[in-house]
Order: structure tokens, then C-alpha cells, then sequence
């Protein structure tokens, strides 16, 4: 597996989420912002980034946030909010093609190769996805970069 230090990413127009769901209220919440962005009459661009800032084992939920880039810039609601141009600088990447399963075991070897440099991660890590955001949940693999920031030197 490849992994490149000072990787940065970009991307303008984008419609966000962040929250505490369920597994369960992902498939829902992805419809909704779905139909947000059909009723302001924009159309999904075809990426979207998922980053989990924390797991709640007891019940079962994660604080994550969602991005899905939009052709053009549209009202926030109750839920989303939109985001003229999201930014990652000084980042390891990588790229995962297969199994969603594999995930862990990706992030795992990034945090290994992060030691071995002597370079400290600022959790947490950002997948890239390079399949339709409509796609999300059917699919059994992925096709993601995968962006984690490191820590300033200086700090």
C-alpha cells in the first residue's frame, strides 16, 4: 500500500452534515439530503467525504460528518449547511480499492507507517469517495482516498 505525506485536498460547493446517527438513520438521512438538494433545484456532483469523529458503542451511534459536492450553491436547512470550499492540508494519503470491510485495516497500517516516520497524526480521517454518493450504503466496495492530517511541527 502507497501512502504520500503532504497530500492536501480541496473542493468547493458542498452541502453538510454533521451529527450523532445510527447505521439505521444513515439510509434516511442520505434521502433527505438527497431531496434537499433536488428542491433547490441543484444536483449532486458525484463525491463525497465521510469522517467519523467518534464511536459510541452503547448506543450504537457515531458523530460523523457527511459532504456532498453540489453543482452550485444552495440554501442550508434545518439539517445541512453549505460549505463554499473545504480544505485538508498537510496530510498522509492513501487509496483503498475493494473491500469496505478492509477499511480498519487501512487505517491501522496508516497509523504504523506514521510512527515509523516519526510523524503524529491529528485524528480523524476523512474518505474521499470516488463512487455516487447515491451509492453509499448498496455497495459491498469502495473506491476511496483516504486523507488524515498530521500534526504541526511546531506545535
Amino acid at each position: 500500500m502507497k501512502i504520500d505525506q503532504n497530500a492536501e485536498y480541496s473542493k468547493e460547493n458542498l452541502m453538510h452534515f454533521q451529527g450523532e446517527i445510527s447505521r439505521n438513520q444513515m439510509h434516511k438521512l442520505l434521502e433527505s439530503l438527497n431531496e434537499h438538494i433536488a428542491q433547490n433545484n441543484a444536483r449532486s456532483m458525484g463525491s463525497y467525504i465521510v469522517c467519523i469523529h467518534t464511536l459510541n458503542i452503547e448506543s450504537r451511534t457515531a458523530d460523523i460528518e457527511i459532504f456532498i459536492s453540489v453543482d452550485r450553491r444552495i440554501a442550508d436547512s434545518m439539517n445541512f449547511r453549505f460549505v463554499e470550499k473545504f480544505n485538508l492540508e498537510n496530510c498522509l494519503l492513501t487509496q483503498s480499492r475493494g473491500d469496505k470491510i478492509l477499511l480498519p485495516e487501512v487505517y491501522t497500517k496508516m497509523y504504523h507507517y506514521s510512527v515509523k516516520e516519526g510523524l503524529e497524526i491529528e485524528q480523524p480521517f476523512y474518505v474521499v469517495s470516488n463512487n455516487c454518493p447515491s451509492e453509499i450504503l448498496g455497495l459491498q466496495t469502495q473506491d476511496v482516498d483516504i486523507y488524515v492530517r498530521l500534526r504541526d511541527a511546531t506545535e
